[in-house]
């Protein structure tokens, strides 16, 4: 049954009622069609922390249909000894007629109420000035943002949103070209020179992870398992899985996760029509510091020598000084936000409120990246 208050036009629906939507039909929803509510429905079927009471979508209803809504996905945080149930929330959508009527603070609040009376946490990652605004105004904690780190091996997607289509950018993007070209092999010597880095399927990760035990820097993380991975990636094509370990003695040092694809989109609002290689996830094996600082040398001599034009890495571990500039990587823009809402119940400490208490990536915060 799905649930709403009537007052309000809010409601929520679990995973158990999404699975028999046969039965209890969701009211229209203009952007979300069947096919998308049927991709996000088996999604979700297949991810290990999924519950049939979770409440998986949330909306405002207005004349029978959907004026404003959320999608949430389930996910497990991990604070020393303790495991607690955790939501991260997907965009949040407005119908254009709806807008400015306050809907979306009404769907946050009731969002927000419905979770913590269940004793679930949720965090939303990637939200603009606006919707962090609402969020700020609601009391929600916003730790700041997550760096983002680029390397480009061309600047042509730059100079053209500066300067437009003109003949000098190709001038200057050829002499940069050269200058990366030329550092490319002292990078890929850094990257190779000690360790070894081994391309593998979902089934190596697997055996990788079931083997050792992944060292969390970070005392607040998220559920990074082997299940969780493998339904992450799922069967995409545009991701490489790769381990990392040193030459002499074989241990593993650890593992990341890129994503390469073309983007076609304006990147940040601004760069567009290159083709993007993301660190989505990693993980460190041993307690090394440089553990870290490892896996990305070999990530980006991994991006060296693939087609890819521009490298990204957004993490809050290079916040602990962990990514230097040996790696190659530069600090661009404000990168990821994060904010987040407890139940009272909690208690987290005071170092919950500090950016650097937590491990966030691609993979761990936005649980949408790899829709």
């Amino acid at each position: 049954m799905i649930e709403t208050e009537e007052s309000s036009g809010f409601g929520f629906i679990t995973f158990g009622e999404l699975e028999n939507r046969h039965k209890s039909r969701p009211p229209r929803d203009s952007r979300a069609n069947d096919v998308e509510w049927s991709s996000f429905h088996e999604r979700l079927r297949g991810c290990p922390d999924i519950y049939d009471s979770f409440p998986c979508i949330f909306y405002i209803e207005v004349d029978n249909a959907i004026a404003c809504r959320f999608f949430a996905v389930p996910d497990r945080l991990f604070v020393d000894d303790k495991v607690y149930q955790w939501a991260w929330a997907g965009a949040l959508y407005t119908e254009d007629a709806y807008r400015g009527k306050g809907l979306a603070t009404r769907l946050v609040r009731g969002m927000e109420k419905t979770l913590h009376e269940r004793n679930i946490g949720w965090g939303g990652v990637f939200s603009n000035d606006i919707a962090l605004a609402i969020y700020r105004k609601l009391g929600f904690t916003i730790p700041g943002f997550a760096p983002r780190y680029l390397m480009m091996k061309t600047i042509r997607p730059l100079l053209e949103y500066h300067l437009g289509k003109r003949k000098i950018v190709k001038v200057f993007d050829g002499f940069y070209r050269t200058l990366a070209k030329a550092f490319s092999p002292a990078l890929i010597v850094r990257a190779y020179g000690k360790y070894e880095m081994e391309i593998v399927d979902a089934d190596g990760l697997s055996a990788l992870l079931q083997s050792t035990r992944l060292h969390h820097a970070q005392r607040y993380h998220f559920d990074s398992s082997a299940e969780r991975l493998r339904w992450k990636i799922g069967k995409r094509s545009d991701m490489s899985i790769c381990t990392v370990r040193e030459k002499k003695r074989g241990r593993h040092i650890g593992y990341f996760i890129t994503k390469t694809r073309p983007i076609t989109e304006p990147f940040g609002g601004k760069y567009k029509d290159f083709m993007l290689m993301t660190m989505m996830d990693y993980g460190v094996c041993s307690d090394r510091a440089d553990g870290l600082g490892i896996l990305v040398s070999q990530a980006v001599g991994f991006f060296m020598k693939s087609n890819a034009e521009v490298f990204e890495l957004i993490t809050t571990a290079g916040t602990e000084k962990r990514i230097d500039w040996s790696t190659g990587l530069v600090k661009a823009g404000r990168g990821m936000s994060f904010k987040y809402s407890i139940p009272s119940t909690w208690n987290f400490e005071e170092d919950s409120k500090c950016l650097t208490s937590w491990e966030l990536n691609h993979f761990s915060a936005d649980a949408f990246a790899f829709y």
